[in-house]
């Protein structure tokens, strides 16, 4: 990918506060004399005639929208540092979470030693409305003979609290892990300006774990 491309992309990520400069709008073809906040921008409900912008820019604003969020989601896990707790856990699907306006469900799966081996996403909608498919998950870790998984979820709401229904859904999960010898170290929700561990926080599913 070549460095301007890169640079386009650096600038249209959907960070929480992030305004997207004239400058960078221009970059891409979209002409308006506004810097637009890029939860706006990125927002499926964004109206460009507010901004200036004609009607057919819809179609620059969405094929960027998956553009970024196909980027976020290609971002190569470091496998040289295992993962030790919560924050580190957090920072490696933060990029592909932040700014989304669903709910997206994603594992990490882990070595014996907690290096990442890989990242999948699991299914999409809200943990309330959607079963986590425990086989896809036990699946990809067989396959990927990992030891161990963290699962992930964001909240849009930007509440990181679980639900009942999260909390019953990871139970789930982590016995069906078990009883192919795998663990379930976290589960992990992230919103835009925290996020909320299920270890740390002591939630009835990892009660003993610390």
């Amino acid at each position: 990918m070549s460095r301007p491309a890169l640079w386009v992309l650096h600038n249209l990520q959907p960070q929480k506060g992030k305004v997207m400069q004239r400058s960078t709008l221009e970059a891409v073809g979209l002409k308006t004399e506004f810097n637009i906040p890029a939860c706006i921008l990125f927002s499926a409900s964004f109206e460009p005639e507010r901004f200036g912008l004609k009607d057919e820019d819809r179609r620059t604003i969405g094929v960027l929208r998956d553009f970024v969020a196909e980027y976020n989601r290609e971002i190569p896990v470091d496998e040289r540092k295992p993962v030790t707790n919560s924050r580190q856990a957090a920072e490696i699907l933060y990029p592909v979470l932040k700014g989304l306006d669903h709910e997206e469900v994603w594992a990490l799966f882990l070595s014996r030693a907690n290096l990442p081996i890989d990242r999948k996403m699991i299914c999409t909608g809200s943990m309330d409305e959607t079963v986590i498919d425990t086989r896809k998950v036990v699946k990809h870790a067989l396959d990927l003979n990992s030891s161990a998984v963290i699962l992930f979820h964001n909240h849009p709401s930007g509440r990181p609290e679980p639900s009942r229904s999260d909390i019953a859904e990871t139970q789930k999960l982590k016995k069906a892990l078990q009883v192919f010898d795998l663990a379930l170290l976290d589960n992990v929700v992230i919103s835009e300006t925290s996020f909320y561990s299920f270890v740390d926080e002591r939630v009835e599913t990892f009660r003993n774990e610390k």
